[in-house]
């Protein structure tokens, strides 16, 4: 899928130009034509050169109006999106700090052991990827800006704690992780870890919050991490038997956590141990699927647009000129 996106549209009004230009064009045209009909003889020219008296104006008129389009199209930060094949990514890990990740069920620790292949996926990367890190509860966190420094970044990921911050919000990590992204051309990943469900925003607002992440074009994947049993020992026994009786989940929102990843072209992946963890991110980091790839052709509209105003001033100083002699 291609798309032609407008960083700033506001300059796209630049267009209503266009009409005023031709409608000026024919008038001076017009308005030429009469001015010479008064001082010239043509029929005296015509007897002279044997050749008849033609107007070039349409081809000017023409290149003057894609010299326009070409330069409001690039003040307006024209971008050519297009699907893809590309593990060159700049990614941001948002990673669960709430005070369920605390359980011990995935040793030493949910946190622990999140952070650690987090660490480990920063090591396995071979490109030169930026990475960003975003660490939420019932707000988000940065704790890192987007940055090329994969020591710095291992160091950031092994130094984060648990947020005193009540609940859990995937969708503030998941703006807060956009809004890092967008600064950056290449393609924009965006791995959310999590061992709970959204219980801040009202899913209409979550609704939102994914739509913008597409608009975007970051890719989004989800991980649900933690066992059944060690989300239920939390809870007061009678509590853990009636979930059970019922067969209820607790805690993670594995649908949510799967309609997030479809609608934003990602995966998701279910890690209940360190193994399959570990898994996750390999599979992640060695991806080369369709991805949606940018292209800024602002540069390149503004280098044509000063080609076609050279070739404008010489045509009209050369072939184009108002009057012109053919046989």
């Amino acid at each position: 899928m291609v798309e032609i996106v407008f960083t700033r549209p506001l300059f796209l009004w630049f267009l209503l130009s266009i009409p005023l230009m031709v409608i000026t064009h024919f008038y001076l045209v017009r308005y030429t034509k009469l001015k010479a009909m008064k001082f010239a003889n043509f029929e005296a020219i015509r007897r002279v050169s044997g050749e008849k008296v033609i107007s070039k104006e349409m081809p000017k008129l023409v290149l003057r109006v894609f010299i326009l389009l070409f330069f409001i199209f690039s003040a307006a930060g024209i971008e050519l999106w297009y699907q893809g094949y590309s593990n060159d990514y700049n990614f941001v890990l948002a990673i669960d700090a709430s005070g369920s990740m605390s359980l011990d069920d995935i040793k030493p620790s949910r946190f622990d052991a999140a952070k650690e292949a987090a660490a480990q996926f920063v090591d396995s990367l071979s490109s030169q990827a930026k990475m960003g890190v975003v660490s939420f509860a019932g707000i988000a966190y940065v704790d890192q800006r987007l940055s090329d420094n994969a020591r710095q970044t291992k160091s950031t990921i092994l130094g984060l704690k648990l947020k005193e911050a009540a609940g859990t919000s995937l969708g503030d990590a998941i703006l807060t992780g956009t809004n890092l992204l967008l600064s950056e051309d290449q393609s924009r990943v965006l791995i959310l870890l999590t061992d709970g469900q959204e219980n801040v925003l009202e899913k209409s607002a979550i609704d939102t919050v994914i739509e913008t992440a597409q608009d975007a074009h970051i890719t989004i994947y989800t991980i649900g991490m933690g066992t059944e049993a060690g989300s239920l020992s939390i809870l007061p026994k009678p509590v853990q038997d009636e979930l059970a009786r019922y067969n209820v989940s607790f805690t993670l929102d594995e649908v949510m956590l799967q309609n997030i990843a479809q609608k934003t072209s990602g995966q998701y992946y279910r890690a209940t141990d360190k193994e399959e963890l570990a898994s996750a991110y390999t599979e992640i980091a060695s991806h080369t699927k369709p991805t949606q790839l940018k292209k800024d052709l602002s540069y390149a509209f503004m280098v044509i647009g000063l080609l076609l105003i050279f070739l404008e001033w010489g045509l009209v100083n050369t072939r184009y000129r108002l009057i012109h002699f053919r046989e």
